[in-house]
């Protein structure tokens, strides 16, 4: 499906963001850019769908400051990316190491609702993402695992999931081993394999991607590990391409590319 126009209200582009794409379509396909403002730290990541009559800018983020992980607003503005402006749509959140990431919509954190709010201004699980980490030897994309919430039957959309307590968020379930499948969607990391050619292991982006990166990645569906849902690879220095499919919306492909975009270690190489 193609994005609303240029123009459109924020909440035609939020719904567009919250919906996969149909089942059996090809893969959408986008890029990323990294852009560096002035003396800020942080860069802009802008999210374009490569359509024929050009890119369709999406959504956008930008990392917060943060002393215990890493933390990203997203908007489909790229001049509001305050979680108090109309254009906001969700949060990115990660671990103090990076290992863990939760993806929100817009909404409250639980503990912080007004006495008296509804529960349906409590923040809305859109997926995790938790990441083996590579600390030691060769420069080696990270091994990804992920969950998704179900998509819901009369909707195509995911199920709406806005835990009220600790215990029902999706880490806690996932550490108490509470995750059932019915109600979710998991996905992991295909393993590069040996390319006889170059004698190195690497992933079939099928041309897409043209520079090696540990940022690179592929995701598909555990039931089906040999269709890729979702890919994600180094194009330039500021500059990636992100394809995905369904059962992926937009917002979920571009929350999984930044907690790639994230990963800083020693031996990152890309």
């Amino acid at each position: 499906r193609l994005p609303p126009p240029a123009g459109a209200a924020p909440s035609e582009l939020l719904a567009w963001l919250m919906r996969p794409p149909p089942r059996g379509a090809p893969m959408v396909e986008c890029l990323i850019t990294r852009e560096r403002r002035g003396l800020s730290l942080f860069p802009i990541y802008r999210m374009y769908v490569q359509c024929d009559d050009g890119d369709a800018l999406v959504v956008v983020a930008r990392r917060r400051k943060r002393a215990d992980g890493h933390s990203f607003h997203l908007s489909t503005d790229a001049d509001d990316l305050t979680s108090r402006g109309p254009s906001y749509v969700g949060k990115l959140r990660s671990n103090l190491v990076g290992s863990e990431w939760m993806l929100y919509d817009g909404g409250l954190n639980p503990s912080k609702l007004p006495r008296g709010s509804v529960a349906a201004a409590a923040r809305r699980e859109l997926g995790m993402v938790v990441c083996q980490q590579n600390v030691v030897g060769a420069a080696a994309p990270r091994r990804v695992r992920a969950t998704l919430p179900a998509l819901d039957d009369a909707t195509g959309a995911p199920r709406d999931v806005r835990p009220s307590s600790v215990d029902e968020t999706l880490p806690a379930r996932a550490k108490a081993n509470r995750l059932l499948v019915k109600d979710h969607i998991f996905l992991a990391s295909k393993e590069p394999k040996l390319n006889p050619a170059t004698g190195a292991h690497s992933l079939d982006f099928k041309g897409r991607v043209t520079q090696g990166s540990v940022k690179n990645f592929q995701l598909a569906r555990t039931e089906a590990p040999d269709a890729v849902a979702c890919q994600f690879g180094k194009v330039g220095k500021h500059e990636f391409v992100l394809d995905y499919a369904w059962p992926l919306t937009p917002l979920q492909a571009f929350g999984f590319a930044l907690t790639s975009l994230a990963y800083k270690l020693a031996n990152e190489g890309g």
